[in-house]
């Protein structure tokens, strides 16, 4: 019988990049740098104006090339140039997610015209997030009739005016100009960050109202601030971070917050002596301030938007609760985190921040997980805390079910930690170890243990012992 031919399989025609899908090689493109993506078009024809369907247009000048002898200003002109040729070359019918400028402004009339040229090409393309921030000198420049001109760009919001794509801004380091009428609204508008611009009281108060759409807010790095209020109803997020009174201690500075669908709010270093509204929305709740600052005013910019989270179910905070708890900003007897079941806390395992964490405990009934993340503390803090009179306590937590100890050092005071965590009523089944990088610890990733596997917490705790190699000291 003869043999069959064997039926030859067809040659494969080697791949090259130029034969993936044009989707595929955007994706590529848009992770380069934008001066990389646009010299792609040299490759080929079929490269030559793919970048023009870049999603986002990011312009950083601290990205873009510069020779260190040449001086900072011609760097500054053909960066702009950049800019400019490029938003030329790209048609401006092509719409844009995202356009991004970082640039180091002067305030001559050529680049104060050039920025808003930029501007005004991102929103004729229909672009969803506008980034704006200036790197400036603060010296005021001085013309020839005597007048100064001000360091910083002047972002008219009635540019925007005409526009119902941008959803999300964020502007830094320049001047905000209000249009002149009041009806003008900014529907679109979903997410607002504002950092180190200059606004008045009442100007920042108005924008947020003509915001009526208003998600997302963040307000960092303000000064000058004494009164002012958010009002928004609609408003979810809210973020204050780095704000100083004119005044070290102006006890009156206030913030009202008027937010009914508020469910985050975050404040780090926003030192306003009053917080005034209602924050019982507020699900996940976050409270920094300095370490080192744990008496008077700066306590009090803690301590009363601390009293105002009732309702929170997340918090995350700095170990200052006996001070807290044995405050005047304390409510009343019957205050109580009601829904708080996740609590974060920055803590030094000194004997009385101790004591505050079992006094807040007592007002946590359903608390499940607890994070305490160790934080170095000074012999000035240290004392402060131990010469406060913290007298014995005992840990009450009837639902808690995980601890995390994150920046974990393998010391003997936090396994004591652990050993009173355990020692009363709980229901405690599993504990995390986040080891700090240390050059000498033992430990070189997290130690994960159910507790359930034990009988009793005196076995957890000697099997926990008993993975600790070498402890540091």
């Amino acid at each position: 019988m003869a043999e069959q031919p064997v039926a030859k399989r067809p040659a494969t025609q080697p791949t090259t990049i130029d034969d993936l899908p044009e989707n595929l090689l955007i994706r590529i493109l848009s992770l380069l740098p934008l001066i990389s993506a646009i010299q792609t078009s040299f490759i080929s024809r079929k490269w030559r104006n793919l970048w023009h369907s870049l999603p986002s247009l990011k312009f950083k000048i601290t990205k873009f090339p510069r020779n260190p002898a040449s001086p900072l200003s011609l760097n500054v002109q053909q960066f702009s140039d950049f800019v400019s040729q490029t938003l030329i070359n790209r048609p401006n019918t092509l719409p844009l997610r995202k356009f991004s400028l970082l640039f180091l402004y002067s305030s001559n009339h050529r680049y104060r015209s050039l920025v808003t040229t930029w501007l005004r090409y991102a929103l004729d393309c229909s672009v969803k997030e506008l980034n704006f921030s200036f790197a400036v000198n603060p010296k005021r420049r001085v013309n020839n009739d005597g007048s100064e001109n001000s360091p910083y760009y002047d972002f008219h919001l009635s540019d925007l005016m005409n526009s119902t794509s941008v959803i999300r801004l964020m502007l830094c380091r320049c001047e905000i100009i209000m249009p002149s009428r009041n009806l003008v609204r900014f529907e679109s508008l979903r997410s607002l960050e504002l950092v180190e611009v200059d606004l008045s009281d009442e100007l920042l108060s108005d924008l947020i109202l003509r915001c009526e759409n208003l998600k997302k807010l963040v307000l960092r790095q303000f000064h000058g601030l004494r009164k002012f209020r958010i009002v928004s109803e609609k408003l979810q997020d809210l973020e204050l971070s780095r704000y100083y009174v004119e005044n070290a201690e102006d006890f009156d500075s206030s913030v009202e917050i008027c937010t009914p669908n508020l469910s985050r709010i975050e404040i780090r270093y926003f030192y306003v002596a009053n917080y005034k509204g209602d924050l019982s929305s507020v699900v996940e709740a976050e409270l920094r301030l300095h370490e080192r600052e744990t008496e008077g005013y700066i306590f009090q910019c803690w301590s009363k938007p601390m009293s105002l989270l009732t309702g929170a179910q997340r918090l995350t905070v700095q170990n200052n609760l006996l001070l807290f708890i044995h405050s005047e900003m304390k409510p009343d007897e019957s205050f109580q985190f009601k829904n708080l079941k996740h609590l974060e806390l920055k803590t030094g395992y000194t004997h009385s921040e101790m004591v505050g964490l079992a006094a807040l405990l007592m007002q946590a009934p359903i608390l499940e997980t607890l994070v305490l993340d160790y934080v170095y503390q000074t012999e000035k803090e240290a004392s402060f805390y131990d010469d406060f009179k913290a007298g014995p306590f005992t840990f009450d937590i009837p639902s808690l079910q995980e601890v995390k100890m994150t920046n974990f050092r393998n010391t003997d005071l936090e396994y004591h930690v652990l050993a009173l965590l355990g020692r009363e009523k709980v229901v405690l089944n599993k504990v995390v170890l986040v080891p700090a990088k240390l050059e000498r610890s033992s430990l070189s990733g997290p130690m994960v243990f159910d507790l359930t596997a034990y009988e009793d917490w005196t076995s957890a705790i000697a099997a926990l012992l008993r993975h600790r190699l070498v402890p540091q000291k």
